[in-house]
């Protein structure tokens, strides 16, 4: 735990509960982020689960408050103390194994994570997304009605942009029993001039996803026409025999048995 004097912006220990033991109870609990406390021992703990955005102020040792980070501390492999603060670094491992950085701008401190457990992906030095992966029990033929579950839940079907977000959904995949080529619709339709062609020709609709080339060429098993000759240009994620996507009729698919909605972190 480092403990700094500050406060949590936005949030007032008056109706706190008193706990003596605030800054040992975070630490124990393992979903506990943080302890705010002051001298009169009002407690707020915040969790994981239901914690997307924090800013931590600095303030005086007289205003008698203090936040204690439950977090890991960068040291320099050249010296076997512990850093100074303005030369701290926090870093937050969540559950899900993301690494979140507590980032310094002045005198805040600024905590920023994926909703609940969804999983964060940084694709370029301006974009972060989340994301997750949702299960059916039943078959959803149609792409359009997994892009409608996204958007009913307040986000929108997304598409995969690296290996590492391919491999994630895969394992998602398995881990809730789904075999061979059933899967989860993602984002990303051949574009028009490509339909029903043997191609890694796609286009996406998210906002939020280009196509990286290399990535769908080794990955999507494409053959462009179905065996009763309808044009596959939508794509799920499944365990194909050379790839991990599939190529597959978008409005009359077999094998769609969930969906990956995802949405930019701002």
């Amino acid at each position: 735990m480092v403990k700094i004097y500050g406060k949590v912006d936005n949030f007032d220990l008056e109706s706190s509960k008193v706990n003596e033991d605030c800054v040992t109870y975070c630490f124990v609990a393992k979903e506990c982020l943080l302890a705010f406390m002051d001298s009169d021992n009002h407690c707020l703990l915040f969790y994981f689960n239901n914690t997307e955005y924090l800013t931590v102020s600095e303030t005086r040792s007289e205003d008698n408050l203090v936040v204690a980070f439950k977090a890991n501390i960068s040291i320099n492999p050249s010296t076997s103390s512990c850093p100074v603060y303005p030369d701290l670094n926090l870093t937050v491992t969540l559950p899900n194994r993301d690494k979140i950085i507590w980032k310094k701008e002045g005198n805040q401190w600024n905590f920023k994570k994926c909703v609940g457990d969804w999983k964060m992906f940084q694709r370029s030095e301006d974009l972060t997304v989340c994301m997750q992966t949702f299960n059916s029990s039943f078959l959803i033929s149609d792409v359009e009605v997994a892009r409608e579950n996204c958007n009913d839940l307040g986000y929108q079907l997304i598409g995969v942009f690296s290996l590492q977000e391919l491999h994630w959904i895969k394992k998602e995949r398995d881990n809730r029993g789904v075999s061979n080529y059933a899967g989860y619709w993602v984002d990303g339709k051949r574009e028009e001039v490509s339909s029903g062609m043997k191609n890694a020709n796609f286009e996406f609709s998210d906002g939020l996803t280009v196509l990286n080339k290399t990535l769908y060429d080794k990955q999507a098993v494409v053959s462009g026409i179905s065996n009763s000759g309808e044009n596959e240009d939508c794509l799920i994620v499944c365990n194909a025999i050379y790839g991990l996507f599939n190529d597959v009729v978008c409005d009359e698919a077999t094998t769609g048995y969930g969906f990956v909605c995802g949405y930019q972190l701002i």
